[in-house]
C-alpha cells in the first residue's frame, strides 16, 4: 500500500476501489492524460524489487502483464466498485454484508467508516452513488446498491460475463466489451480514440522522430542549447524545457518513461512527475506539434 500511495500521488489517478487476493489483486482508477501504464509499471518494480530484497529472490515478480478494462461512468462504474467490493464475500473472508462491513484492509469497511484507508478518496467515490434529487445520504445510496446487488447477481449475467472474460483476458477487435465496458456510443467513441492515437504514435515514428530529434525540436523553441536540457533547475526556463520535452515524449510520442528518464539522465519517477507539469505548459503556449498537429487536450 505505501508503494501504491507513492505512484497515486506521482501520477494524480484518484483510486475507487482495491482488493487483494493471495496471488492477484482488483483495482479501479480514475487516470488523467498520463496512461495506465505510468502507475502500474513502476509501482509494480517498486514492489517487486522490495519483495525480492526481503526474501533474497531475483527475477520476475509479477507473472503476464496487468488486464485492464476502460469503464464509461455511471452505472458501470458502480457495477465494478460493487464486484470490487465484495470480493472478500466471494472469496469466503465473509459470509455476510455485515460482516463485510467490518472486515478490514478492504475499501468497503473504510466507506463505511470502520476502518482507516488513508489514501481513499471517499467523498469521490461516494458522488459516483449520490442522487442530489433526493438528497439521501450517498453512504446509505451506496450501501442500498451493495445490498441490492448481492441479492440479483444471478440477474446480472452480462456484467458477470463481461467481468469474466476481461479477468480472462479476452481482449480482441472482435469483442471489445471485454476491454471497453459501457453503453454502444461509449464503446465506439473509445474505440475511435485509440486507432487516432495509434496512427498518431506511427506517423511520428515513420517521420523519423526520436529522442535526440525531440530534443532539437524542445530546445529550438525554448531557445536553450542543447547541452543545458540535461542541466538540473527549478522554477526556470530549464526546468520549463524538461516538463515539455517529457511530455511530449511519453505522452504523444508514446515513448516509455525508462528511455526518456536515460534520455534527461533523470529518474523514470520524475518523468512522470515532469510530464504531467508539461501538459499544462503546452497548453499554455498554444503548441501545435509539428508533421501532425493533435488536440493536445484529447491527448
Amino acid at each position: 500500500m505505501k508503494y501504491l500511495k507513492n505512484y497515486l500521488i506521482l501520477t494524480g489517478f484518484v483510486l475507487y476501489s482495491i482488493q487483494l487476493y493471495d496471488n492477484h489483486y482488483h483495482m479501479i482508477l480514475r487516470i488523467n492524460h498520463l496512461p495506465l501504464q505510468a502507475l502500474l509499471r513502476g509501482f509494480h518494480s517498486a514492489y517487486a524489487r522490495y519483495y525480492n530484497k526481503k526474501y533474497g529472490l531475483s527475477g520476475y515478480f509479477f507473472q503476464g502483464r496487468p488486464r485492464s478494462s476502460v469503464i464509461e461512468n455511471g452505472e458501470q462504474i458502480r457495477k465494478h466498485i460493487f464486484y470490487t467490493n465484495t470480493g472478500p464475500l466471494r472469496a469466503g473472508h465473509c459470509k455476510t454484508l455485515e460482516e463485510l462491513d467490518i472486515f478490514p484492509g478492504a475499501t468497503h469497511s473504510a466507506i463505511m467508516g470502520f476502518h482507516q484507508f488513508p489514501f481513499l478518496k471517499t467523498r469521490e467515490i461516494l458522488s459516483v452513488f449520490s442522487d442530489n434529487e433526493s438528497g439521501t445520504d450517498p453512504k446509505i445510496l451506496y450501501r442500498k446498491f451493495i445490498s441490492q446487488g448481492l441479492s440479483n447477481q444471478s440477474c446480472d449475467k452480462e456484467f458477470f460475463r463481461l467481468i469474466k472474460g476481461a479477468n480472462s483476458d479476452k481482449q480482441d477487435m472482435y469483442e471489445p466489451g471485454y476491454w471497453v465496458i459501457g453503453s454502444t456510443k461509449f464503446i465506439r467513441d473509445a474505440i475511435a480514440l485509440d486507432r487516432l492515437r495509434k496512427i498518431r504514435v506511427a506517423r511520428y515514428k515513420l517521420s523519423g522522430w526520436d529522442h535526440d530529434k525531440l530534443a532539437d525540436y524542445v530546445v529550438s523553441i525554448k531557445k536553450i542549447p542543447l547541452q543545458d536540457l540535461k542541466k538540473r533547475g527549478h522554477g526556470d526556463y530549464l526546468s520549463e524545457a524538461r516538463k515539455l520535452y517529457c511530455f511530449l515524449a511519453t505522452i504523444i510520442l508514446d515513448m516509455s518513461s525508462i528511455s526518456t528518464a536515460n534520455h534527461l539522465n533523470i529518474s523514470s519517477t520524475a518523468v512522470l512527475r515532469l510530464a504531467r507539469q508539461g501538459k499544462m505548459i503546452t497548453e499554455q503556449m498554444k503548441l501545435k506539434f509539428p508533421d501532425y498537429a493533435p488536440d493536445l487536450k484529447q491527448a
